[in-house]
């Protein structure tokens, strides 16, 4: 190669250089468009769109996620005061996402207002019962009475929730309870009184007298009861029957 050629080929040389980087990088770009963008562009048919699934029935948002051809994956359920049982609470993905068909999506369903079994009070007292609902999860409620021949006064002979019943968490539970018997009463004082004093107590109370003793004694003037059973204070139904025992 003469001077005068090696000088041209000096002066050319960036032009090869700028037109081997120019086809270097066309080249790039077209092993760029051929492997992923072309391919995303061909296959972009495939993206769905997530629908809208709160709020709806269960089987209604299954089929929805049929229909958009996506697989439901999992199926998680909590309780809630403000959702019916049944409805979705919550989806992954969100709503209106663009994602491949096929993509898994996972739902939280309501069960509804969380439930207690109601547990059986009859027979306690209201402060046993009170307990016993607050270890169930509920509350004691408004608190009635009625006389009751079975049961003892201040026992719960009526609960508004039959036991073993569910019932919502939290629920108040009202109570009827015994004021006694309309036919009990409580056994007077009869020792130390005079005959007819007792009898007169007696029949105050709707009680009467079955048998009558007499005996000597050094303490009580003649004529005064010196014992009696049932013993006073008692709770005794009205047609219990008195015996005494008189001083002569």
């Amino acid at each position: 190669m003469d001077i005068r050629s090696a000088l041209n080929w000096d002066k050319s040389k960036p032009y090869f250089q700028i037109a081997g980087w120019f086809f270097g990088g066309l080249f790039a770009i077209l092993f760029i468009l051929d492997s992923w963008l072309l391919p995303f562009i061909i296959h972009g048919g495939d993206s769905v769109k997530i629908p809208y699934l709160v709020g709806k029935n269960i089987n209604s948002a299954k089929n929805r996620i049929l229909d958009a051809n996506l697989d439901l994956e999992k199926v998680y359920e909590q309780y809630s005061e403000t959702v019916p049982a049944g409805q979705v609470i919550n989806q992954v993905p969100k709503p209106g996402l663009l994602v491949k068909e096929g993509r898994n999506v996972y739902l939280t369903v309501s069960k509804g207002k969380e439930t207690v079994k109601m547990p059986f009070l009859i027979g306690q007292s209201v402060r046993v019962a009170r307990r016993t609902l607050q270890t169930a999860g509920l509350v004691l409620g408004d608190i009635s009475y009625a006389t009751s021949e079975v049961y003892g006064r201040d026992t719960i002979i009526v609960q508004s929730m039959n036991a073993d019943q569910d019932v919502i968490y939290g629920q108040k539970i009202n109570v009827v309870v015994s004021s006694g018997s309309s036919t009990q009463v409580s056994m007077p004082q009869l020792v130390g009184s005079s005959y007819s004093d007792a009898m007169a107590s007696l029949t105050e109370s709707g009680l009467s007298v079955f048998a009558v003793d007499t005996v000597d004694h050094d303490t009580f003037l003649s004529n005064t009861i010196v014992s009696q059973t049932p013993p006073a204070g008692e709770i005794v139904s009205g047609n219990t029957g008195v015996r005494i025992t008189i001083a002569r």
